[in-house]
């Protein structure tokens, strides 16, 4: 009896928790009306419209997704590159999103190259192809179920609740490095786009500083540190240099 009440006790903080009460968002209205704008043909109004709701702080893939088609049609593949990179992350098993990013880059003038430690991308092969809310479902049902497994396993020292519990239990503790491993990599390994139509880089943050190469719109760069209103980018090997921080954007 009392592991079916710890086990009701989990439901309904689990529902309160994720399921919160259900109202009308205060954006929805606008993202239609953005879509509506799209599909008649304003892509400056519906990339206008996308914008607003993303710059209030709404983190959404679709949304994201809608904001890099809308400046794709206006003619603007940097921006479009930036906003699809920025729902990949949320989403990377989307395959239409997939298909349109790529599509994107190929019109790219600069090709770098990608530094992410290939040890990590295979010991951690799940962050790149599940998206962000998968990854948190998983985290949380694993959690409560290695929970509630516990709980019978020391109740009634039942051998193959032990069994499901640890394999529960290393489930928690393989996505908890996983959010590790995407605190470190959105923290010491950021990457932009390039924005303007050519972004000049320099040996030093100074207009004066040797001009070394020149890198075009939607130039994915890795940005290694911030100073002085420049940026200090890796784009291939031997390519190192400071950009001014307004021809890019952080993805």
């Amino acid at each position: 009896m009392k592991t079916k009440n710890a086990f009701i006790l989990f439901a309904v903080l689990f529902f309160l928790a994720f399921f919160p009460r259900v109202g009308a968002s205060p954006h929805a209205g606008l993202f239609f009306d953005g879509i509506k704008a799209y599909h008649a043909g304003h892509y400056d109004e519906a990339a206008s419209i996308f914008s607003r709701i993303a710059g209030e702080g709404v983190v959404n893939d679709k949304l994201y997704y809608n904001l890099g088609n809308a400046y794709y049609k206006k003619n603007d593949p940097a921006r479009a590159i930036l906003w699809y990179e920025r729902a990949f992350r949320l989403s990377p098993e989307d395959a239409d999103l997939k298909y349109n990013l790529e599509f994107v880059r190929s019109q790219v003038k600069d090709l770098g190259e990608d530094r992410t430690n290939a040890i990590f991308k295979i010991l951690f092969f799940w962050k790149y192809a599940l998206s962000e809310a998968a990854l948190r479902w998983i985290a949380v049902i694993s959690n409560g179920l290695f929970w509630i497994l516990l709980t019978v396993q020391v109740m009634r020292r039942k051998r193959t609740s032990r069994l499901f519990a640890g394999v529960a239990g290393t489930m928690v503790l393989i996505l908890a490095l996983t959010a590790g491993f995407g605190y470190y990599e959105n923290r010491f390994m950021k990457k932009a786009v390039i924005l303007s139509e050519k972004a000049v880089v320099r040996s030093g943050w100074s207009e004066d500083a040797t001009e070394l190469f020149v890198l075009h719109a939607g130039t994915r760069v890795e940005v290694e540190k911030e100073e002085r209103g420049y940026f200090r980018i890796y784009f291939s090997k031997g390519k190192i240099g400071w950009v001014k921080k307004e021809t890019a954007e952080i993805i």
